[in-house]
Formats: structure tokens, sequence, C-alpha cells
């Protein structure tokens, strides 16, 4: 069985839709991909031509992302530019290895070689590049995805909530 490789995100360019696609074809013998995302009217939105040709599965949006995210092995997200990016918490969360963008954003959710990877922005091939380090060496990637696990914790709402209480105490003092 060939591992999944999944990415979370609107199907919009600016998201590495393109890139992925890409790399996904130089990796089709080592990975499924697969993309979850809905479409909407904007103009950066890519085509339903697009999307369902090539050898990634299309899957449009889904609502069973938890469950998703537990079945694939790498998780991709290779945005020109993000706020921070939920997907990518989530995938660290479920304990997956990631390879991101070295965009804005993403750079902020994932320590590159500790929870994650980054490869460089608009660039499909140093994006197949990472996915295939990860795909061909287990050690790597199952410690990348315990360390991202791990990361995921400080996002808890417990310890946000307890470190929103204690920066409270600092201020009324």
């Amino acid at each position: 069985k060939k591992p999944i490789v999944l990415m979370i995100a609107r199907a919009l360019w600016h998201k590495g839709v393109k890139e992925f696609y890409e790399s996904a074809t130089m990796l089709k013998d080592k990975a499924n991909f697969v993309l979850v995302g809905g479409r909407d009217e904007n103009p950066s939105c890519a085509s339903l031509e697009f999307l369902n040709s090539g050898v990634v599965h299309y899957l449009g949006a889904r609502s069973d992302i938890v469950e998703l995210l537990q079945n694939c092995d790498i998780f991709v997200l290779p945005s020109y530019k993000e706020g921070f990016p939920v997907s990518v918490l989530e995938a660290k969360a479920c304990g997956k290895a990631i390879v991101v963008s070295d965009c804005e954003g993403c750079v902020e959710a994932i320590s590159n070689a500790y929870d994650g990877l980054w490869a460089k922005t608009k660039n499909a091939k140093d994006l197949s590049e990472k996915i295939s380090l990860l795909l061909e060496d287990e050690k790597l990637r199952l410690n990348l995805a315990k360390n991202a696990a791990q990361d995921a914790l400080q996002y808890d709402e417990n310890n946000i909530a307890q470190r929103y209480l204690k920066l409270y105490d600092r201020v009324i003092k």
C-alpha cells in the first residue's frame, strides 16, 4: 500500500495547488496524493478541470478532516502566504510529518527539521524533494511526527487558558 500525502486547503492557486500537483506527478510511483478543500467564486480558484486532472485525488470540501489526517502519512501545505495555518496545527495534533513552504505564517507554525520541513515557496522541485525525503526516511518521518504532536500540546485550550491567567495575574500585580 502506497503512503498518502495529504493537502487540506481551499483550492486556490496561492495555497500552492499547482506545486502540489507538480510534486504529485514527480512522485506518483512513491505515494498517493490527495487534496481536500472546497472551491468558491474566488477568481484565483483552480478550475474543476484542473483539479480533476493528473494524479491527485481531489475530494472537494469534507467534514471528516480528523479522520483524513489520521489516515495520511505526510501532510503538505505549500502556500505562498498564510496567517497562522489551522490545517497545519490540526496535522500536528494528529501527529503527522509535515512539509510547508517557507512563507510567512508557515515558518511560524513549523520549526524546520524539528516538527516538519520547509520547502521553497513556489518551487515544486524542492517540495517534491522534501516529500521524497520523508517517504524514504521513516525514522525522520516518525521523529518529526512525534515532535509535531508534542508541540501541538501548547495550543491545547487548557494550556492557553493557563497562560492567559498567568498573564492577567502579572498585569494586575
